[in-house]
Protein backbone atom coordinates (compact mmCIF):
# COMPACT_ATOMS: atom_id res chain seq x y z
CA UNK A 1 0.00 0.00 0.00
CA UNK A 2 2.61 2.24 0.87
CA UNK A 3 4.69 1.66 -1.70
CA UNK A 4 1.85 1.71 -4.38
CA UNK A 5 1.22 5.59 -2.82
CA UNK A 6 4.81 6.51 -3.21
CA UNK A 7 4.73 5.64 -7.11
CA UNK A 8 1.35 7.06 -7.31
CA UNK A 9 2.92 10.38 -5.59
CA UNK A 10 6.20 10.21 -7.40
CA UNK A 11 4.21 9.61 -10.99
CA UNK A 12 2.38 12.96 -10.15
CA UNK A 13 5.53 15.01 -9.47
CA UNK A 14 7.16 13.96 -12.59
CA UNK A 15 4.03 14.94 -14.64
CA UNK A 16 3.87 18.08 -12.42
CA UNK A 17 7.23 18.98 -13.36
CA UNK A 18 6.67 18.00 -16.99
CA UNK A 19 3.44 20.20 -17.78
CA UNK A 20 4.83 23.14 -15.43
CA UNK A 21 7.99 22.88 -17.89
CA UNK A 22 5.55 22.45 -21.43
CA UNK A 23 3.58 25.10 -19.87
CA UNK A 24 6.64 27.10 -19.75
CA UNK A 25 8.02 27.17 -22.77
CA UNK A 26 4.17 27.47 -24.67
CA UNK A 27 3.95 30.43 -22.44
CA UNK A 28 7.73 32.06 -22.90
CA UNK A 29 6.56 31.27 -27.21
CA UNK A 30 3.85 33.22 -26.87
CA UNK A 31 5.32 35.80 -25.30
CA UNK A 32 7.66 35.85 -27.75
CA UNK A 33 5.32 36.45 -30.66
CA UNK A 34 3.07 38.66 -28.62
CA UNK A 35 6.57 40.46 -28.29
CA UNK A 36 7.81 40.52 -31.96
CA UNK A 37 3.57 41.67 -32.70
CA UNK A 38 4.11 44.96 -30.49
CA UNK A 39 7.21 45.77 -31.73
CA UNK A 40 5.43 45.56 -35.40
CA UNK A 41 3.09 47.70 -34.08
CA UNK A 42 5.02 49.98 -32.50
CA UNK A 43 7.44 50.52 -35.70
CA UNK A 44 4.68 51.03 -38.05
CA UNK A 45 2.98 53.43 -35.09
CA UNK A 46 6.01 55.47 -35.39
CA UNK A 47 6.73 55.34 -39.32
CA UNK A 48 3.08 57.05 -39.23
CA UNK A 49 3.63 59.45 -36.73
CA UNK A 50 6.69 60.75 -38.71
Amino acid sequence: MLIATMKFFNNSIHFDCYQFFHNFRLSKFILKVLLSQMNQITSLFIFYIH
